[in-house]
């Protein structure tokens, strides 16, 4: 994501990053991917954040 400069990168199927938002019942990657709707054009920004506060690496 930072290698290539896109700022709208998202993994919607990471588990770290499904965990992150739901510990107990991650949602599924097209779940994920509709919440992270209302993020972009800034989604890599939101995953980094959610990967330093969350479940992610």
């Amino acid at each position: 994501m930072r290698a290539l400069g896109d700022r709208d990168a998202f993994p919607a199927s990471d588990l770290g990053l499904r965990k992150a938002i739901d510990k107990a019942e991650p949602p599924g990657a097209a779940e994920l991917e509709a919440i992270a709707e209302a993020w972009r054009p800034f989604r890599a920004y939101a995953a980094i954040l959610l990967w330093r506060g969350g479940g992610g690496g």
